[in-house]
């Protein structure tokens, strides 16, 4: 039996803080208002439960919560779109990570090299695209017409 629904999809944008909020701020201008799930809401995901969404940001420029990113997943309907922020991709790995401090045990954020080199594996692995600035063009027109493309219709 063919499943009928449409697939849910995820991509990566890589930037500035200041292209991300360009990036962003076209696609919700295209799309319904997103859920923004960030460092400070976290540990509020739960209240996600029950929900379903359209349009999911997930800024993980200071830390990746991976309850939240469960729950954030889990609420995407069929043919939603989830976009996950980050300020460096090349040097992810080094990042320190603020969700760090809630089970590590330490007084200050560290880095996760081997969960985020697996992170970065799993998303070459399953091929989601990764829009980086300066690669995908500073312009964030350039960017809105690649994400036209028709893996991304369902937005």
């Amino acid at each position: 039996m063919k499943n009928s629904l449409p697939a849910r999809q995820m991509a990566i944008l890589v930037g500035t803080d200041n292209w991300l909020e360009r990036q962003i701020s076209l696609l919700s201008r295209e799309q319904q208002k997103p859920v923004y799930l960030n460092q400070e809401n976290f540990s509020n995901a739960k209240n996600l439960l029950g929900r379903e969404f359209n349009f999911i940001i997930y800024d993980a420029r200071q830390a990746l919560n991976l309850e939240a990113l469960a729950i954030a997943a889990g609420t995407l309907k069929a043919g939603g779109m989830m976009l996950m922020l980050f300020n460096y991709w090349q040097h992810l790995t080094e990042q320190k990570d603020a969700d760090s401090l809630r089970w590590s045990g330490e007084q200050q954020a560290i880095s996760t090299p081997q969960f985020m080199g697996f992170f970065q594996a799993n998303v070459a692995k399953y091929g989601i695209p990764v829009y980086q600035e300066g690669k995908a063009g500073d312009n964030p027109q350039g960017f809105a017409l690649t994400f036209r493309d028709p893996l991304y219709t369902s937005l």
